[in-house]
């Protein structure tokens, strides 16, 4: 008697395969992505770049930019999602790495954002430009330190949990709980 396996089973096309790929869990798209499934790994993207490509526009005050380090941050995530099996925590941990790109994309710039309060509001939409208490937050966001920046938006952007953003900036719950009330 023959045994099949999972792996000799024919796949559904890419369509069907999303669609039931949509309502699984980040540790399940991992795991897939790591067995060579593209699809799981479109569907990791389609979950979190809104809120990467969000935060990371706030850190680095363009769409343009945000739109390079986020689309490079995903390149990496799953060149090492293929290239490593360890456990991961997908969602702190692709925040992670987009902040990473977001700070080495400031230091080649040789500028410090918090100084440019008009490029902050440059890539917010036409409607949110308008709101004169929105153009006053993100100038007061810019005045923050990087660390506490980063907090904030991880928390109130990302919806990330003390615990995650501890981990992503590599401190202390505490220390996040300060940084972020």
């Amino acid at each position: 008697m023959a045994s099949t396996t999972v792996s000799a089973l024919p796949r559904p096309g890419l369509r069907g395969s999303k669609r039931l790929l949509s309502v699984r869990d980040d540790d399940h798209l991992v795991a897939r992505t790591r067995a060579g499934e593209v699809a799981a790994f479109e569907v990791l993207y389609e979950r979190h770049v809104p809120g990467v490509l969000s935060f990371s526009r706030h850190m680095l005050g363009s769409r343009d930019e945000a739109e390079d380090a986020v689309q490079q941050a995903f390149a990496s995530a799953h060149r090492d999602l293929l290239a490593r099996d360890r456990e991961i925590d997908f969602k702190p941990w692709i925040y992670t790495i987009a902040r990473n790109r977001c700070l080495s994309m400031l230091r080649a710039r040789h500028e410090h954002l918090p100084d440019d309060r008009e490029r902050a509001t440059a890539g917010l939409d036409a409607e949110v430009q308008s709101r004169a208490d929105l153009r006053e937050l993100v100038a007061d966001l810019q005045d923050l330190p990087e660390d506490q920046r980063a907090a904030l938006l991880l928390s109130e952007v990302g919806d990330l949990s003390h615990a995650q953003i501890a981990d992503i900036l590599e401190c202390k719950v505490g220390q996040v709980k300060g940084l972020v009330h």
